[in-house]
């Protein structure tokens, strides 16, 4: 008579071997023996990898023992027949505790101790995370950034692209860089990656502009035409575009007399032309001229130097006075003030009239004197000349 004895939940089988499978991030290899009391007919294997370090961190006690109760471990199942199976579906640079149950009819037996291991690396699955780009002025800017959310494996550097600069590769442990001597009022794109052992993974970008700053450099081919005697035309071109640093708002004109010392006068025009009026006749001018945005004044151009045309004196001679002889009459002046000359003075003009009759004469005079003869004397009122041709007036001319 043969009887065999009902099954029962079989022993708790051997686990061999946990290790993971190179390149491939998501698997792990897993190896055991058949148990040593069955208790019946293996149906099948139940292996369950819990991922302790998502609950207890990176630094965990990895000989914690692990439930099937605990929420993150998964299973997966496979025939009785069989002792190795690849595990997938993981997560990239994880410690997994691993552990095998067997299966009868009458149900699972106990765990198998627990072997833990990693799966490899691979490239991170989020760019760095809180990619900021400050701008400190206009021409420094301050990046940071934190670590990615999912690593997947270990960060080995961080690798930054400046457009339209350069390519710079930066230490694992670096989370900021200043950018330094960057161009005024320009738009730069920033693009990060955290690189491990299998690459870059994916970028994160942030544009900004940098800050306006005043021209550094100052219009350019400034001409002047002198219009009259009182009046000048300026023209002149934008500083190039790479130097404006910033939209050009308006021009600064600073206008110098350099004979009389007057007071500068200073002009602002939103246009590339001015023209001065009012200014002194024949008179010696400088002008420099410089470009301005809403940060500021740029440096001022090499002075443009210009005379204004010659006018006619703008006052008589000074200091009239006259010596009688018996039948002539010597006169002698001042010039003008000097400021009211207005050109080269070319001759003074004299005019002399007869009190009784009317009669004019005009004399030219190159010096501040003349001689007038051929008088006839005459007796006049008290206080009045003896002349029968006293002086009527007296005037210059500078053309």
């Amino acid at each position: 008579l043969n009887v065999t004895t009902l099954e029962d939940v079989p022993s708790n089988p051997i686990i061999k071997n946990v290790s993971r499978i190179s390149a491939s991030p998501t698997m792990l290899y897993v190896q055991w023996d058949y148990p040593n009391v069955p208790n019946g007919l293996i149906l099948y294997y139940s292996i369950y990898c819990c991922d302790l370090t998502r609950t207890m961190g990176e630094s965990s006690d990895s000989s914690m023992v692990a439930t099937k109760s605990t929420n993150l471990c998964s299973e997966w199942k496979v025939l009785g027949n069989d002792s190795e199976t690849i595990i997938h579906g993981l997560l990239p640079y994880t410690n997994y505790t691993c552990f095998v149950t067997t299966n009868t009819s009458a149900g699972e037996g106990n765990p198998s101790m627990n072997l833990t291991a990693q799966t490899d690396e691979t490239l991170p699955a989020d760019p760095p995370a809180n990619f900021t780009a400050h701008v400190l002025n206009s021409t420094s800017i301050l990046l940071q950034w934190s670590k990615p959310t999912f690593l997947n494996g270990e960060i080995l550097s961080y690798i930054v692209s400046i457009s339209p600069l350069d390519v710079f590769i930066l230490n694992a442990d670096t989370m900021e860089y200043l950018l330094t001597g960057l161009e005024e009022d320009t738009s730069y794109t920033f693009e990060i990656y955290a690189s491990t052992k299998v690459g870059n993974g994916p970028s994160s970008k942030v544009s900004v502009t940098t800050h306006y700053a005043p021209p550094s450099a100052p219009p350019e081919s400034v001409e002047v035409i002198v219009t009259g005697s009182k009046t000048a035309a300026f023209s002149w071109e934008p500083p190039t575009l790479e130097v404006q640093n910033g939209p050009l708002i308006s021009y600064i004109l600073v206008l110098s007399e350099l004979q009389f010392n007057l007071s500068d006068i200073e002009a602002n025009t939103t246009s590339i032309s001015y023209v001065f009026t009012g200014l002194q006749e024949y008179d010696s001018y400088s002008c420099i001229i410089a470009a301005v945005t809403p940060a500021g004044i740029g440096p001022f151009s090499l002075p443009v130097h210009f005379v204004t045309f010659e006018d006619v004196p703008s006052a008589p001679p000074q200091h009239l006075t006259g010596v009688a002889e018996s039948s002539t009459v010597t006169l002698s002046w001042f010039p003008p003030p000097s400021i009211d000359i207005n050109g080269n003075l070319e001759y003074y003009l004299v005019t002399v009239a007869e009190t009784e009759t009317g009669q004019l004469w005009t004399f030219h005079a190159v010096k501040p004197d003349i001689i007038i003869g051929s008088l006839h004397p005459h007796k006049c009122c008290s206080n009045q000349c003896h002349f029968p041709i006293p002086i009527f007036g007296l005037g210059c001319t500078t053309f």
